[in-house]
């Protein structure tokens, strides 16, 4: 948990109903080395700045009922030069990846 002080908040509420809706703030702590459940990411061996590439993400071992944060740290020589942001909830039957930047959830396979 992040320590005790205070935070702002933005929420961003699209249409909600009768202009008020109510909301469950959550918060996450990445540490490197942290682990729990089983997270793998295939991906190539090489990437070319400018270029394009797919990676496959899978997970296993999370238990139900709960959401996970986690990051893939994208480096050229030794530099951070993107991350991706990846929420995983098990709340549902057929748990979702969330990208920070995907409009919809994607189904996890």
């Amino acid at each position: 948990m992040p320590p005790a002080g205070t935070y702002r908040v933005c929420v961003i509420g699209y249409a909600p109903q009768d202009g008020r809706a109510d909301y469950t703030l959550s918060s996450w702590v990445l540490a490197p080395g942290l682990s729990g459940g089983n997270f793998k990411a295939l991906m190539p061996g090489t990437a070319y700045l400018g270029g394009t590439a797919s990676v496959a993400l899978s997970w296993s071992g999370l238990a139900p009922g709960k959401r996970y944060l986690g990051a893939l740290g994208y480096q050229v020589a030794g530099m951070l030069q993107g991350l991706t942001v990846i929420e995983v909830d098990t709340t549902d039957p057929v748990p979702l990846l969330r990208n920070a930047r995907a409009s919809k959830p994607v189904l996890a396979r």
